[in-house]
Formats: structure tokens, C-alpha cells, sequence
């Protein structure tokens, strides 16, 4: 959690200013993600990888849990109307 002053110095600075900082953070995320053997790194992504399949799979389930509720309720009236 950022300090509210970080925050506010955040909020003060242009658009230029904001992309800027996070190209700056991105490259040396990357700098660390690439750090290592080759074998380090391959398994740091597939990890990464795992991890957004497993997340991409939650929301999906979700979406469809949701659909399959709106559905349901379709057909019913509104509690506003009894």
C-alpha cells in the first residue's frame, strides 16, 4: 500500500511523468526476471504462466457461474413488482 503521499505525489504528476515511472519499474522487472541460468528463467515463466492459467481459469468459472445466474433470473420478476 502506497503512503497517501506517495499517492498524492502520484496523482500530481502528468501522464508523461506516470508513464515514464512505469517504464522505468518494467525495465528492471525484467532485468530480474531475466536474471539467472537459462534454466532459472524458463522456469520462473512457466511458473508465471501456471499461475495466470490458474487465475485465467477462476475467472472464467466465475463469468460462467454469473451467466448461469442472470439467466436463471431472467424468467423471474422483479422483487419491485410483487
Amino acid at each position: 500500500m502506497l503512503s497517501p503521499r506517495s499517492l498524492e505525489s502520484y496523482r500530481q504528476m502528468t501522464p508523461a511523468q506516470r508513464l515514464r515511472l512505469r517504464l522505468d519499474l518494467s525495465r528492471s522487472a525484467w532485468a530480474a526476471m531475466l536474471a539467472g541460468s537459462a534454466d532459472v528463467v524458463s522456469r520462473r515463466f512457466e511458473r508465471l504462466r501456471q499461475q495466470n492459467d490458474e487465475r485465467n481459469s477462476l475467472l472464467c468459472e466465475a463469468f460462467r457461474m454469473s451467466q448461469q445466474q442472470v439467466e436463471s433470473n431472467l424468467g423471474k420478476p422483479d422483487s419491485a413488482e410483487r
